[in-house]
This record gives structure tokens, sequence and C-alpha cells, in this order.
């Protein structure tokens, strides 16, 4: 959805999704002017986006490779969080390392998502600061800020740094802070929101409009904030680590949440490790990121696991290293070990499933054999990629029709078809849905998790 929003300022001039109805996405009823215009996701991201699809071109590669890009970028960002705060280059590359072979980050780097683009800059951001704070601390607090906020104009989420690196100046300079240095911090900041009304002052109800009814069913864990941050745990990370149903293959993952949390527990009995900087630094910024995501996403979406990870990563990495001269080295490092392989293995199971060739470019290749021209399709966003994106009889429509009354001529849903969804808060549209695939059409062919369905 985020690039083809980027790639529709390419080629109509403004950023926006004719694909998608406006009660396609299921968050929401209606997204109004959906279409046309595009405020939902975060303008550093789709002016970023934008300009590299306008180079490299439309396509599922060329969208992740800046997925990928921005991963680069992180990983250099947190080699230089790691050897300022622990002075220990093989803590820096350790946590490097570990980064590159962590599942759920390579998964984010290859999504193409704003996720990597916010994390990167959050992360670039307390990377500067922490780099130039010993030199020139107004100069290390403005560019931290700028960092972080330019995390927030790609997507919310990018706050948390925001957070991270004020915790990161009272735990390392709280005695060399001056009130002064306030402005310092909060300069980019009001830039960044002079941008945000800068862009959408031109149709600021629309705008307006789109944010209330794309948010509006994120924010409601901050009524019962306690119970978000105690269910997160199990209903985002333990779903996603240890998924109910699953066979013990992909329920192996949570040995990478197992090992972690060994090595880090191992490191706060050590008294040398638990009052280092990087502990003071990362272990309070941990838990304050993990609250934040909890709060701020009340879907539980896997998606905003990176940004916690990116700071637990960092903790393992340093207690790790931090142990490697004690008598806990041998079990530290099996536990290293542990989580090197577990990612290792993820991404080797992930690269034989071969989802692209097997199921991806069969399935596209099935709607082109069995449409014509003016026959309209709806599908997941991730169809229009192979299908071309001025494809005009495409259109993702998650409620199947159930506002527009529109009847395709194929449905094709996959594995994030969100059934469960609209039997939990929206049992009118999963009744339709189920009369729909279960009555009104049949399955005609399956692809892996894609299924297509044609009318009877």
């Amino acid at each position: 959805l985020q690039s083809s929003a980027a790639y529709s300022a390419v080629i109509h001039g403004q950023f926006g999704l004719p694909q998608l109805e406006e009660s396609g996405m299921t968050i929401t009823s209606r997204i109004p002017r959906i279409q046309d215009y595009c405020y939902i996701y975060g303008p550093a991201y789709l002016y970023a986006a934008a300009a590299w699809l306008k180079v490299a071109g439309y396509g599922l590669m060329q969208i992740r490779a800046f997925s990928i890009a921005w991963a680069v970028l992180a990983m250099a960002a947190w080699f230089v969080i790691l050897e300022r705060l622990t002075r220990d280059r093989v803590a820096a590359t350790l946590g490097v390392f570990l980064l590159s072979v962590n599942y759920q980050f390579i998964v984010t780097a290859a999504n193409g998502r704003f996720d990597m683009m916010c994390a990167s800059l959050g992360s670039l951001g307390l990377a500067a600061y922490l780099a130039v704070r010993e030199h020139n601390l107004s100069e290390a607090i403005a560019l931290g800020s700028l960092g972080a906020a330019a995390a927030f104009l790609s997507h919310p989420m990018g706050v948390l740094y925001g957070g991270a690196l004020l915790w990161a100046m009272a735990a390392l300079d709280w005695r060399r802070l001056r009130w002064g240095h306030a402005m310092w911090f909060l300069a980019p900041w009001m830039l960044c929101g002079a941008a945000i009304l800068a862009w959408i002052w031109p149709h600021r109800d629309i705008a307006a409009a789109q944010f209330a009814t794309h948010t509006r069913s994120r924010w409601t864990a901050l009524l019962h904030p306690v119970a978000s941050i105690l269910s997160d745990a199990r209903d985002r990370y333990l779903a996603f680590y240890f998924p109910a149903g699953a066979g013990m293959a992909a329920r192996m993952k949570v040995t990478i949440l197992l090992a972690g949390g060994a090595v880090c527990v191992a490191g706060m009995c050590v008294r040398r490790i638990r009052e280092s900087a990087a502990f003071r630094v990362l272990g309070p910024a941990l838990i304050f990121v993990y609250c934040g995501v909890a709060l701020l996403d009340n879907l539980k979406f896997p998606y905003y696991m990176i940004h916690t990870f990116l700071f637990a990563t960092a903790l393992v990495a340093a207690s790790a290293a931090g142990l490697r001269t004690g008598a806990a080295r041998i079990p530290a490092m099996a536990c290293v070990a542990i989580l090197a392989l577990a990612g290792i293995g993820g991404v080797a199971a992930k690269v034989h499933e071969n989802s692209y060739a097997r199921d991806y470019r069969p399935v596209i290749a099935y709607i082109h054999s069995h449409t014509t021209p003016g026959e309209y399709v709806e599908g997941e966003m991730s169809l229009n990629f192979g299908l071309g994106y001025s494809d005009p009889d495409f259109h993702m429509d998650n409620r199947l029709g159930y506002y527009t009354g529109v009847k395709p001529a194929l449905i094709v849903t996959d594995e994030y078809a969100d059934l469960g969804y609209f039997r939990a808060r929206e049992p009118e549209v999963y009744r339709f849905l189920q009369r729909r695939l279960g009555q009104e059409y049949r399955q005609v062919a399956a692809f892996g998790d894609y299924r297509v369905y044609e009318p009877k």
C-alpha cells in the first residue's frame, strides 16, 4: 500500500491509492478520498520512496531494495551506538552480526514498508548523539533529535526514538545539560510539525478525516495502559514466536526469545555489566520502547516488533561481550550460537520455501489467463506488483463488496485474509464474507497461501 501511494506521485503527481476501495482496509470502515489523496502514511516515507521508485521503477524487488538500503544504515548506526556505549568493538560487531541474522530484522528489511526507514532514522539519530556528545553536546542533541523527528515523519513510532534519546541524555549527560539545550532538542520537532502542516494544508479536511478513521482502532490501548502493556507480550511477541496451532518447527522460533533473555539476565547478575553505560541506557530504553509499541498499536501487528528488537539485540550483544571473560562465557556463547542458528534456520526455511516463484508468480499468471480487460479482480495490494500498477481492473477491498455491491470476476485471498478481525469486530461483514465465499463463489485454484475464487 505505502509503495503504491508513493508511486502514484511519480506518475500522477499526487499521493493516492487508486486501486484501494475506501472500505478496503480492515482497520477502518471507510477512508474518504483515499483513491485520490493519501494522508495515512508519513510524508518522509512517501517522498523518499517516490524518489527511489522514480529512479528504480515500480516493482516488488525495487521496493524491497529500498528497505534493505535502510536496513544497512540501521546496522551501521547500531555499530556506532554499541561501540560508543561499551567502548568495545567486539560488542559492536556482535550486535551487528546478531541483527544480520535476526529473522524479524531480515523480514522487515524485505517487506518494503515504512518500518525499516523509521527504525533506521531513529537509530541514526541516537548514533549521531552518542558519537558527537563528548565534543559538542548542543550539536549532538540537535542531530539526535533531528533523526528522531525524521523517524516520526516516516511513522508515528518514530516518537519512541525521541524518548530513547531523552533517556540517553539523562543517563549520560545529566550534569552537563542546561536549559538552552532544550531548544536544540525541540527545534527539529518544531520543523517536523511545520513540515506536516505544510504537507496536509492543501487538503487539510481530507487529511484530518483520513487520519481519524485510520487510527481510531489503534489508540484504544491508551484507555487501558497497564492491561495493554501486560498483554502485549502474549498477543504480539509470543503469538509470533510461539504461534498457536503451528507445527513444532514454527514454534522453535521461541528459542530466540529464551536465549536472548537468558544472556540479558546473566548480564544483569554481573555488577560490572549491570552498571555499565550500555545497560544504563539500553535497559530503560528497551522498556520504554516496548511500552510505547504496546500503547501506540492496539492491533498487535508484528511489524512494529522491529523497534523493540533493535534495543533488545543491542542489550544481548553488550551482555554477551561483557560475559566473554567471565565464568558464564560458555553458556553465554552457547546462547549466542542458538540465536544465530535460529535466525539462520528461519531465513533458510524461507529461502527454501521460495514463495515468490512457487506461489506469487503462478497466481499472477492465473489471473492474467482467466480474466479479460474490463473484468474486476479483487485481491491484496501485493498482487499489484505483478499485475502492473496501471491495471485499472485490479482493486483491493477486504470487505469484498460489502459497501460497494460490486461482484468481482475473481477474488484472491492470501495469508493476510482478515476473517478473524471481522468475526470479532464486524460480525455483519463477517457473515457477508462467509456467504460470498461459501455460497456465491467457489474456489478454483490454490497457490500456497493464495486462494482464487470465481462466481458460481
